[in-house]
């Protein structure tokens, strides 16, 4: 009831960098809590006390906390409260969700990226299209309904050859990577300038 650690284990040392020696009958608001939340948590540990509620025990909320290192992590956190003949209490189940964190991050960079000025399409491993953005659509004259389902060669102009084409899905294929300069064709028939490709 004082905040303070009773039990602590190995997968908790993993994620916060302390031992256990080091963890157990330390404050958690000396150990792991970031100094802007420590407030809060000793306000809700005092209601607890005086009132025998908390309105976070039983939900799974996300907060950051604090690694011995001084960096900080953010956790999905669930606290219970326990009652036995010792006394009461918490058990907080703690998950590092910095992967996830990290990959909604990209996936939001990618969504912006994808909203860029440059035409980008994306192919599945057969190299038909999957979607396409809105300057893809302004630079080539083709609606997305139009190329979903069909290869890149849809923009082929002829200027570059077999040999060309197959360099370039021997390196995408090897390396997971190319980019050049490849000169397409609108679906007017134009060809406009070349255009820098990354793939």
């Amino acid at each position: 009831l004082e905040g303070r650690v009773v039990e602590y284990n190995t997968s908790a040392e993993q994620t916060f960098g302390f031992t256990r020696e080091e963890a157990v009958g330390r404050r958690l608001d000396e150990l792991i809590i970031p100094e802007e939340h420590r407030p809060a948590h000793r306000q809700g540990m005092e209601r607890f006390r005086e009132s025998g509620l908390g309105p976070v025990l039983g939900q799974r909320i996300e907060l950051p906390a604090l690694h011995k290192s001084g960096n900080r992590l953010p956790l999905e956190i669930a606290i219970t409260h326990v009652e036995t003949d010792q006394g009461h209490y918490f058990t907080a189940f703690m998950r590092d969700i910095s992967d996830r964190i990290r990959a909604e991050e990209e996936l939001r960079l990618a969504a912006s990226a994808f909203e860029a000025q440059e035409a980008i399409f994306v192919t599945d491993a057969d190299a038909r299209i999957l979607r396409v953005n809105r300057a893809f659509t302004a630079i080539t004259g083709h609606q997305e309904g139009e190329v979903v389902g069909l290869t890149p060669r849809v923009l082929k102009s002829g200027r570059q050859d077999g040999a060309f084409y197959r360099a370039m899905w021997e390196r995408l294929v090897e390396e997971g990577h190319w980019e050049g300069e490849i000169e397409n064709r609108r679906k007017d028939g134009k060809c406009p300038n070349q255009l820098f490709l990354h793939g």
